[in-house]
């Protein structure tokens, strides 16, 4: 229609064309941002775990936004990164996702004329603020602006569905309000975390971080494993998988005594002192099962798509709603439930490691790495099932 098939165009008629096709492409954003948060809200987003180049997946993140960058006249660059290039696990695409809304927030909201950096590390202690465990190495990317900066009590909600941060300084800017939400629980989804630290008039820094692989060299020629959606399919095989869930199900028993000793004994679940063995173990050996079982059939299918894996899969989802649904009733809050599966990680962890020590050789770093992917899924449905009094 623009290059005159229908006829001549006007000028104004151009004008009316191009502000027709931004609407289009607007609406086209929101609905698929909309449609990821469902998927996301549903547990059924998928989310792949497997070993990719840091530097490769910040290469085409800045393909995309350089020409926006140019075109507000704002210095785009990446700062020196460390030899040999960090690799992590998780889902490229989908860290690329999270690092071009990043990028894109950072161009919208610095004044022409100002700089955005983006900067890879190695971390093995990470911040205080995030919700990872404190024993495992990551990798983060850092991208910092120089732009108005972010209200101290926008720091939190600026995560929440719908909401943008706005200043003093700042003009509203086109976008759903849903990118920072979607960005943190697929951080979340692959082990990670999404972190912002922030001063008025100096600018924001958003911090993604994604667990390191410090097993596989050869990008190239290794994926990742689905362990989220309708049909999971591994396409990397890890030697020892199905070993791991072995342990996993012969420690089932001693596994739930330890950790509802734990729960009872932790003093930041009081709530937990008057409860029933019964109670507390409700739910658990369940879903230690099921993962168990979905690390042996994630061993069995051997880079094949399986359907049984997507059922064990849906199962957790469910045992992970009427988890959260029962903790909701007995009067547990959100901070409680997520001290919880920090305790399942931990215990989790300690038994794999022991397994490892004093039996056959495990893929330790991998066991402990997907597990705990399946546990941060399990988490955020069992939270969102806490919330809303659902399951």
């Amino acid at each position: 229609m623009e290059i005159g098939i229908s006829g001549p165009l006007t000028e104004k008629m151009r004008e009316q064309i191009g502000r027709i096709r931004l609407s289009a492409i607007h609406l086209l954003s929101l609905v698929n941002d909309i449609l990821d948060l469902a998927k996301v809200e549903a547990g059924r987003l998928q989310v792949s775990s497997g070993p990719a180049s840091a530097a490769g997946t910040v290469a085409a993140a800045m393909a995309l936004i350089q020409p926006q960058a140019a075109a507000r006249s704002l210095d785009l660059c990446v700062l020196p990164i460390p030899e040999p290039s960090p690799i992590y696990l998780g889902d490229d695409e989908r860290a690329r996702q999270i690092l071009v809304n990043l990028l894109s927030n950072a161009v919208k909201f610095t004044p022409p004329g100002g700089k955005i950096t983006v900067q890879i590390a190695r971390s093995q202690t990470p911040d205080s603020d995030t919700r990872l465990q404190p024993k495992r190495s990551y990798v983060s990317f850092r991208v910092t602006d120089t732009g108005y900066g972010i209200p101290e009590d926008k720091l939190i909600s600026i995560f929440d569905p719908f909401v943008q941060a706005e200043s003093g300084h700042a003009r509203s800017r086109e976008g759903s309000g849903l990118g920072l939400t979607i960005s943190r629980r697929l951080a979340r989804l692959m082990g990670g975390d999404l972190t912002v630290k922030s001063e008025i008039g100096k600018g924001s820094t958003f911090m993604l971080w994604l667990p390191a692989d410090l097993t596989v060299r050869n990008v190239e020629s290794a994926s990742g494993a689905t362990i989220a959606g309708q049909e999971v399919t591994v396409q990397r095989e890890v030697e020892g998988l199905g070993n791991v869930g072995r342990v996993m199900l012969e420690s089932i028993e001693a596994l739930v005594d330890t950790i509802v000793g734990r729960i009872r004994a932790d003093p930041n679940l009081a709530m937990a002192g008057g409860l029933k063995f019964s109670q507390l173990a409700d739910h658990l050996a369940s879903l230690l099962a099921d993962v168990g079982g979905a690390l042996i059939l994630m061993e069995e299918a051997r880079g094949a798509a399986s359907a049984t894996l997507a059922d064990a899969v849906e199962i957790q989802r469910l045992i992970s709603e009427r988890h959260g649904a029962q903790r909701q009733r007995l009067g547990w809050s959100e901070s409680a439930l997520r001290r919880e599966f920090m305790i399942l990680r931990e215990e989790l962890e300690r038994v794999i490691r022991q397994a490892s020590e004093f039996g056959d050789p495990l893929p330790v770093e991998d066991g402990v790495a997907v597990v705990g992917r399946f546990l941060d899924q399990a988490e955020y449905i069992a939270c969102r099932a806490l919330n809303t009094g659902s399951g």
